[in-house]
C-alpha cells in the first residue's frame, strides 16, 4: 500500500493530470481483488455449496438451489467486498484519474465474472446429469445476478450494507421461497427456469438489463460519483 501512494504521487507530480482511461479502471480493479484476500473466495464456494447441500430439507432440486443461491451469494459478496475496502484503497484510488465509482465497478465486474464462472461450471454439471435445458438454466439464473447485483451496487454506496442487502437480496428471497413452494403458479415455472420462448426472452431482457446497469456505473461512474459516494 505503501509503495502504490508513493508511486501514484510520483506520477501525479511528474507527469500531470492524466485522461481517464479503461486500463486505470482494470488495473485498480485488480489491486482491489488481492485486497479482499483468499478466504473471501473460499467463503463464496462454501455458500454457494451449503445451498446444495441444505436442497433436500427444503425439497427443492440441485438446477433449483443453483437458480436461488448463485444470485444471493453474488450480492453478498459484492456488499462484503465494497464495505471491507479501506482508508488506504480510497486514497489510493483518489490519486488516479479513474472516479471511485468506476474503480468500484471494475471490481464489481470482476466479482460477477467470479459467480458467474462457478454458475457456469454448476450448469454444465447439472445439465448433463439430469439433462436440464442448458440456456434455460443459465438464463435463469443469470438475469436475477446481474438485475439484483446491479441494484445493490449503487445501494452499497449510497446507504450502505443493510438496504443494500434487505433491497436487493429481500425481494428475491420472498420471490424464490414462493416459487418453490408453489411451484405451479406462473411466477414460480419462470422463476425456476421453465423452458419456455416467453419465459426465455423476459430473463434476456432481465439480462440486458442488469447488463446496462453495470456498464453505466462502469464506463460512467464519474457522473454519478456525486450523487452515489458521501464525503
Amino acid at each position: 500500500m505503501s509503495r502504490l501512494l508513493v508511486e501514484a504521487t510520483v506520477i501525479a507530480r511528474t507527469e500531470g493530470p492524466s485522461p481517464r482511461s479503461l486500463g486505470h479502471t482494470l488495473r485498480m480493479a485488480r489491486w482491489q481483488l488481492h485486497f479482499l484476500g483468499p478466504w473471501f473466495w473460499i467463503a463464496s464456494v462454501l455458500l454457494l455449496l451449503l445451498g446444495f447441500l441444505v436442497s433436500p430439507v427444503f425439497k427443492a432440486g440441485t438446477s433449483t438451489m443453483l437458480i436461488i443461491m448463485l444470485p444471493l451469494t453474488a450480492i453478498l459478496s459484492v456488499v462484503y467486498a465494497l464495505r471491507t475496502l479501506g482508508s488506504g484503497v480510497r486514497e489510493v484510488e483518489a490519486s488516479c484519474p479513474t472516479s471511485i465509482v468506476e474503480m468500484l465497478a471494475g471490481l464489481v465486474v470482476a466479482l460477477v465474472c467470479f459467480d458467474g464462472f462457478l454458475g457456469l461450471i454448476a450448469t454444465v454439471g447439472i445439465a448433463l446429469a439430469h439433462w436440464t435445458p442448458f440456456w434455460a438454466l443459465l438464463a435463469a439464473w443469470l438475469s436475477p445476478l446481474l438485475l439484483l447485483v446491479g441494484i445493490s451496487f449503487p445501494l452499497v454506496l449510497r446507504w450502505g450494507t443493510l438496504p443494500a442487502i434487505v433491497v436487493g437480496g429481500g425481494p428475491w428471497v420472498v420471490l424464490a421461497s414462493i416459487a418453490v413452494l408453489f411451484p405451479d403458479l406462473a411466477l414460480g415455472q419462470f422463476l425456476l427456469g421453465v423452458q419456455t420462448s416467453l419465459s426465455l426472452i423476459m430473463h434476456l431482457v432481465v439480462v440486458g438489463l442488469g447488463t446496462l446497469l453495470l456498464l453505466l456505473l462502469f464506463l460512467r461512474g464519474s457522473t454519478w460519483q456525486r450523487l452515489l459516494v458521501q464525503a
